[in-house]
């Protein structure tokens, strides 16, 4: 199994890309032939990621090669979240004792989820769309200007990103 997964844009028309076997797959398929698009895939190779540092050693032992180090982060081990999965925990338990509980206790693990994933979301892609009809009134008002496509609105994408979240966190709870 590959060690490395990403999100890749295929090309299917490209038998170079996908192999001869299912580049003849997906022209005999005529009407319903797949389109490129962006597929999560296993690879030997990958540019610019964030490794957690078990995994990293693991990699190392099996042979992986690191050409170029980009940035470290440097982390402190403690149990991040503690107070909130202690209590989603607790209050789990207590809903499979007592069925009466059983709703609350969903609705708390659902709390928590939510918690967890805002912590771990990587905001780097965000937009903000706002409609508006005066293309010089989107362009001076925000610095946060992107571009605009003329479907009768405007479009725009932040610029500048002030990424609070810890995205390294979510990679290193289990």
């Amino acid at each position: 199994m590959t060690s490395v997964f990403k999100n890749e844009l295929i090309d299917s028309l490209n038998e170079s890309v996908i192999g001869k076997h299912m580049f003849n797959h997906n022209q005999a398929r005529k009407q319903s032939r797949a389109k490129s698009a962006r597929k999560l895939i296993g690879s030997y190779l990958s540019e610019r990621i964030l490794i957690y540092a078990p995994m990293l050693k693991c990699y190392l032992s099996h042979g992986m090669e690191i050409t170029k180090a980009y940035c470290f982060v440097e982390a402190i081990s403690h149990k991040a979240l503690a107070t909130l999965i202690e209590s989603v925990s607790n209050a789990r338990q207590e809903g499979d004792v007592d069925k009466s509980k059983a709703m609350i206790a969903d609705m708390i693990k659902v709390v928590g989820t939510s918690a967890f994933n805002q912590a771990g979301m990587d905001i780097s892609k965000h937009k903000e769309v706002k409609y508006e009809s005066i293309y010089k009134a989107i362009k001076n008002k925000r610095v946060t200007y992107h571009g605009l496509e003329e479907l009768n609105d405007g479009c725009k994408k932040k610029r500048r990103l002030n990424n609070t979240n810890p995205i390294h966190l979510s990679i290193a709870i289990y």
